[in-house]
């Protein structure tokens, strides 16, 4: 009965604990719209890092779905990048990271994703 209420006790501080931790976001260095709009233009390594790194992201994000990829289902590259080059024309100053959480909240409320 004893360890019983030590184990209750332990994982309910677990929890505690991990609903604590603020999960950080590896950025690159450059990530804001503005860059990203600029960089999309090139055909620079740059871009193709943030490109890389937008994909990660979403991947990241994926992962965390009950079902991994099920969002994604019937969205491509061209359509995330068209997207992310709408959004940061008209939200320069917004950071890419923020930018990806709004394609996030479009795809878990998608009635559809305007392409």
């Amino acid at each position: 009965m004893r360890a019983r209420w030590c184990v209750l006790i332990f994982l309910l501080l677990s929890a505690t604990a991990q609903a604590q931790i603020a999960a950080p976001i590896l950025e690159i260095g450059v990530d804001s719209c503005s860059d990203w709009s600029k960089e999309r233009q090139t055909k620079s390594y740059l871009r193709a890092q943030l490109e890389s790194w937008a994909l990660g992201f979403l991947s990241g994000w994926s992962w965390t779905r009950t079902e991994p990829g099920a969002p994604f289902k019937g969205v491509d590259e061209a359509t995330i990048f068209s997207w992310l080059d709408r959004y940061c024309r008209a939200n320069p100053k917004d950071g890419l990271p923020a930018a990806l959480r709004k394609f996030v909240l479009e795809l878990e409320n998608r009635a559809a994703i305007p392409l």
